[in-house]
């Protein structure tokens, strides 16, 4: 609705699975911020809404912004290592996006406002949201475009950012609800990007189960500033689901081979073992088994 930034995404998913906040908020803790940071999960209002806020607490600048030293942070933390590799999967999308941007090779990346600690607090929570979410998949409704500038170290920047552009390619955009101002930040297009949802409305999505929204600080005019989730249960396939192997024997005596199924029958998730007469090759008598088994 309001659009999509890192803190959005962390707040929105953390509302509608609150047994989720624990862990991710662990993992935050654990992504090598400075003494004194705090992260916490805040109730907030926009547009009459109630939602979930994410929000970051500290003053301490980050050491460096250049990727690599970045990247070596993230790397020396004690995150686990699906979560580490789904947080430096992000950091070098940002990396590649500010690279074409500037159009200088990925390790001369300087980040500015992305290096800061409250943007790797973002990226190490949605890494481990994407963690504990293994085989979820992810769907993405059209986004707001936004409109006017943005400021930045270099100054006034057109919205959408450039490297939030370069990462929102091929992504659809919804017609202008007026509200202006940036509506997806760099770093919730590199969450997009690397979620590579599919376009919501393409297929069942199945039974509701979850419904969380997030809300950015900022008010925007007569628009909730706010994230919307919805997880959906995928519907279950109907029927039974069996696996089916066939294989052809026509090198064994019958009395052998009935004991061999035998034998087979009674193997853990061996629902069932049938067998055909058959002519293979040659004219050679053959027997076709086929197994029913659990998959």
């Amino acid at each position: 609705v309001g659009g999509v930034s890192g803190d959005e995404h962390v707040a929105a998913v953390l509302d509608a699975w609150p047994a989720l906040a624990t862990p991710v908020l662990r993992a935050i803790r654990n992504s090598g911020l400075p003494q004194g940071s705090k992260v916490s999960l805040v109730q907030r209002r926009s547009g009459g809404l109630a939602a979930a806020g994410f929000v970051f607490e500290g003053s301490a600048a980050a050491p460096s912004g250049a990727y690599p030293d970045v990247r070596r942070r993230l790397t020396e933390a004690p995150l686990s290592a699906s979560n580490r590799d789904h947080a430096l999967g992000i950091l070098a999308l940002l990396a590649e996006a500010e690279a074409a941007v500037h159009r200088v090779a990925i390790e001369r990346v300087h980040f500015h406002e992305l290096a800061d600690w409250d943007t790797v607090a973002d990226i190490v929570g949605a890494a481990a949201i994407i963690d504990l979410l293994a085989g979820a998949r992810w769907h993405c409704r059209p986004l707001p475009l936004g409109t006017g500038t943005v400021r930045a170290a270099h100054g006034l920047l057109p919205v959408p950012a450039p490297a939030a552009s370069h990462l929102l390619a091929g992504f659809a955009f919804r017609a202008d609800d007026g509200a202006p101002g940036e509506r997806v930040t760099p770093t919730g297009a590199a969450i997009l990007r690397y979620l590579n949802p599919q376009i919501a409305g393409d297929g069942p999505p199945g039974k509701l189960i979850a419904t969380g929204t997030g809300a950015g600080s900022r008010q925007l005019p007569g628009v909730p500033n706010v994230l919307r989730v919805l997880g959906f249960a995928a519907a279950e396939p109907a029927g039974d689901t069996i696996l089916v192997i066939e294989f052809d024997i026509d090198d064994q005596s019958p009395e052998e081979l009935a004991t061999g199924l035998d034998r087979l029958r009674r193997v853990a998730g061996v629902r069932d073992v049938a067998t055909f007469s058959g002519i293979g090759k040659k004219g050679r008598w053959l027997q076709a088994v086929r197994v029913m088994a659990d998959p």
